[in-house]
């Protein structure tokens, strides 16, 4: 799952001490295994999207994997109905 947090928090400028800009956090969780990968990000545009994407991948160590159960083939109708 990704998604970008509900608020953006004020990144400052180190030297000047104001607000340099609003960032935007984006977070990826793995389904299965919990994992998380937060970061923070100038705007959620599609190129942030995927870099987010392909920083937390890198992150976690690679790509989950769905292992979805075999689909029976030839039932023309459920049993017991």
């Amino acid at each position: 799952m990704v998604d970008y947090a509900g608020q953006k928090i004020p990144i400052y400028d180190c030297t000047s001490g104001e607000v340099s800009f609003e960032a935007s956090i984006f977070v990826m969780t793995l389904g299965y295994s919990g994992y998380v990968y937060v970061e923070a990000q100038r705007s959620q545009d599609i190129a942030n999207l995927m870099e987010g994407h392909s920083r937390g991948f890198e992150f976690i160590g690679g790509a989950s994997i769905e292992r979805l159960r075999r689909v029976p083939l030839g039932i023309e109708s459920p049993i017991g109905v």
